[in-house]
């Protein structure tokens, strides 16, 4: 069972244990929510393990480094959409322009499986 720390391990705000605030990461790192989400961006800087989901952090990462439009891109690629910090799960939730750029950036990857799949078959003496 994991043992929550009393304070935020970053800057010492109370957390006790009936607290809404708190939060753990799998070593027992115990932080307030406002530094998982301000600060430390929910990565837990003792020992490197996320303090929430693995691909949400990458989406807000993908944001502050590239902008939110990659991110929103990179989140429809992967068809991510649980409760995802962008509403761009799908083709038919992406705003317009993220599947426009989506399906651009796509388009010479399935050229490319195209054309080996079509090479394939050949060998194979198919079509």
């Amino acid at each position: 069972m994991l043992e929550l720390r009393p304070t935020c391990e970053h800057c010492n705000t109370p957390l006790p244990p009936s607290s809404t605030e708190a939060m753990i990461c799998s070593f027992e790192c115990t932080f307030c929510q406002t530094c998982v989400r301000t600060v430390l961006h929910d990565v837990c800087p003792n020992c490197g393990g996320g303090v929430t989901a693995g691909i949400d952090f990458g989406l807000h990462l993908a944001a502050v480094l590239r902008g939110e439009d990659v991110a929103k891109q990179i989140q429809l690629e992967l068809e991510y959409n649980p409760q995802p910090p962008f509403d761009s799960g799908t083709p038919a939730t992406a705003p317009g322009d993220v599947v426009t750029a989506v399906r651009t950036r796509a388009e010479p990857l399935q050229a490319r499986r195209l054309a080996t799949c079509q090479a394939i078959a050949r060998r194979a003496g198919r079509p």
